[in-house]
């Protein structure tokens, strides 16, 4: 696969289909709307579909179109319907679970997410430990917990985003 290099460069013009560099974001999207009249653009980012400034768009290398059109976006949000309020990562490792989870954490910020549960098992609670440790230094985390009872107990971590 070709792999998409940011420049410093802002597209001179946006169109739609066309793969782009969201740096508030720090991530490659595509974007799904031409420039409004306040010069914002919608644009997808994973799963989740973003309105950015056209100013916070940069040229990536092969970014070519897969459409056609124009556009331009600052960060106002928009759920998108594609992600759960929970993952679950019973049966990964943790190198495996803490990358599935950064991701997802992502999405959920993008998506306008408040609450989610991490469902890790109970097992030896080595999972648990590693995930919540990980948690806490990452930067979408505004606090964790245990699940209650009726949640899921000591086999879910129930996570508020910041």
């Amino acid at each position: 696969t070709e792999s998409f290099i940011p420049t410093e460069e802002r597209p001179l013009s946006i169109e739609v289909g066309q793969r782009v560099w969201v740096k508030s974001l720090g991530r490659e999207g595509e974007v799904l709307t031409k420039e409004d009249s306040s010069g914002r653009v919608q644009v997808q980012v994973g799963k989740a579909k973003a309105k950015v400034s056209a100013s916070d768009l940069r040229r990536v290398e092969g970014g070519g179109t897969k459409k056609g059109g124009g556009i331009h976006i600052p960060a106002a949000l928009v759920p998108s319907r594609d992600v759960s309020d929970r993952i679950d990562v019973r049966g990964m490792t943790f190198d495996e679970a803490s990358a599935v989870v950064d991701r997802y954490l992502d999405d959920v910020y993008l998506a306008g997410l408040n609450t989610i549960t991490i469902i890790h098992g109970k097992g030896t609670g080595a999972l648990r430990e590693k995930i919540g440790a990980f948690l806490q230094k990452h930067p979408r985390v505004k606090s964790q917990r245990m699940g209650e009872w009726n949640e899921g107990g000591s086999g879910v971590t129930i996570v508020e985003i910041q």
